[in-house]
């Protein structure tokens, strides 16, 4: 087993994603960061939990799709704080992103004292920033506990039918369109979500399970389009 110092063990954990190269981690790590990196398509949950980082580093390349990747930390239950690293982003794009669920946007070239220094403040922003629940008459979510009580009892639910769950009571009123739901839960493009009835049967089996306990009906269809969250 392989202790760390107390200097290692005070230090802020920053997991770069995407862009590890020896000269960046030694040059963050000379700013007071304990910095570690890997690739977007090795990040799985368990790596995730594993790492257990305070910050994940995303360097957003072209095409790759960081937005949903955003949501779908989120939607997890990372607590993490997230900033993305660009070399180039419109407004919409960073605007999209931000709304996603991250703490910052860094367009390069940006030198190292200054991106250290952004780390630092999203890191002291995420440490006194608790996890809200999401309350509702009849509902009740935990996103750090990942629970969900509708009417006084404890629902069973799955992570994707929590997730959707999570995106409509986030937008309570508000049309979510299904694509958005199949990218962001199931990451899905576009192109296969016409084809796809995996949220047709996760709505069916969340509303089953919600009103299972006498609560009334909040998932409405709005046809063609999506659903909406109403209470």
């Amino acid at each position: 087993m392989t202790c760390l110092d107390t200097d290692e063990r005070t230090q802020p954990s920053v997991l770069l994603v995407g862009l590890g190269s020896p000269n960046l981690l030694s040059k963050l790590g000379a700013h007071g960061l304990r910095v570690s990196c890997t690739d977007l398509r090795d990040l799985t949950p368990g790596r995730l939990d594993a790492l257990s980082p305070d910050l994940i580093a995303y360097f957003q390349r072209e095409g790759v799709e960081i937005v949903s990747t955003v949501q779908r930390q989120r939607l997890d239950g990372v607590g993490a704080g997230i900033c993305v690293i660009s070399s180039t982003a419109s407004s919409a794009d960073r605007i999209a992103i931000l709304d996603a669920g991250a703490d910052d946007h860094v367009v390069m070239p940006c030198t190292v004292p200054e991106l250290a220094a952004r780390f630092r403040a999203v890191l002291r922003r995420v440490r006194w920033a608790p996890i809200e629940d999401l309350v509702f008459p009849e509902l009740t979510i935990s996103i750090a506990g990942r629970t969900v009580h509708a009417h006084g009892r404890w629902v069973d639910v799955s992570r994707q039918e929590f997730s959707v769950l999570v995106v409509l009571a986030k937008n309570v009123g508000c049309v979510v369109r299904r694509e958005d739901l199949l990218r962001t839960v199931w990451a899905l493009p576009v192109s296969m979500a016409a084809r796809s009835n995996v949220l047709n049967v996760c709505i069916s089996s969340l509303r089953g399970k919600l009103e299972a306990t006498g609560a009334g009906r909040m998932i409405h269809t709005v046809r063609g389009i999506g659903y909406v969250f109403r209470v």
